[in-house]
């Protein structure tokens, strides 16, 4: 008598049928990971969310910093920026030309270290930046689809009451693209 041929299916104990060749979900691979980067401390969190998730999957880092209008940013300058333009009366005096060169080497200089603090972290994968101007939903989304990522990662600054509320950035971004994204709030 022959034994019966084994098939990669058989049937469990509660009568389902399990498919052996294949895990019963698929583990999720990342290869490039999107984290929005506003310059807050929630933005640091996501970051290190993005630096852990990097070291155990090698997986690529990209930054992107997004700003709505340069003019907009005079009143959230570093000092050391605000110092170089003098009072503020002649903030109107600056070409936006000059204002988007001088805050641009601002910004830069500290992706670049934000860049700089994912190699001290371990991370071995390439980590690469890119500020853009701009509605931030907009330019996150249209950065996400262009460039294939496999999760976002970002943060969301607003709470309403005591329920949890997402911020309008992350909720656009949520609603629109169609790949994982890690939304980091603050626990308080």
């Amino acid at each position: 008598m022959e034994s019966p041929q084994k098939d990669e299916k058989s049937i469990s104990s509660d009568n389902m049928i399990e498919n052996k060749s294949e895990p019963p979900f698929q583990v999720p691979r990342f290869h490039k990971i999107l984290v929005p980067y506003d310059g807050s401390k929630m933005s640091d969190k996501a970051l290190s969310y993005a630096i852990y998730l990097s070291k155990i999957s090698a997986s690529d880092i990209f930054i992107l910093n997004v700003v709505e209008k340069y003019s907009d940013l005079k009143d959230v300058l570093p000092t050391t920026i605000r110092a170089e333009f003098g009072q503020e009366k002649d903030w109107d005096k600056i070409s936006s030309k000059d204002l988007q060169v001088r805050i641009g080497g601002e910004l830069k200089r500290i992706i670049e270290d934000k860049v700089r603090l994912c190699k001290e972290a371990g991370v071995s994968a390439n980590i690469a930046f890119e500020i853009r101007t701009g509605n931030a939903a907009e330019e996150i989304i249209k950065v996400a689809d262009q460039n294939q990522f496999d999760v976002v990662i970002m943060a969301s600054h607003r709470l309403t009451s005591t329920i949890r509320g997402i911020g309008s950035t992350a909720r656009k971004v949520i609603d629109t693209i169609k790949k994982p994204v890690l939304v980091i709030y603050d626990s308080h």
